[in-house]
């Protein structure tokens, strides 16, 4: 019975979590796109305008769950 349950759980986690997924890239799209992020950090969020500002693209999740 511990094993129909586990398993149940799992299979359900992992049908929510690309949704849930889903649902940050386009928040984070939108919000991208609302403060004209582009016009700073570049068009791929890879070369930023200035030296000061942090290059976005490929940081680990760790550096967003601190902001």
């Amino acid at each position: 019975m511990k094993l129909i349950a586990t398993t149940f759980f799992v299979m359900a986690t992992a049908a929510i979590v690309p949704v849930a997924h889903a649902a940050d890239l386009q928040a984070g799209k939108a919000t991208w796109e609302r403060l004209n992020c582009a016009s700073c950090h570049g068009a791929e969020a890879a070369k930023a305008t200035d030296p000061s500002y942090p290059i976005l693209a490929g940081q680990k999740a760790d550096y967003w769950n601190t902001r």
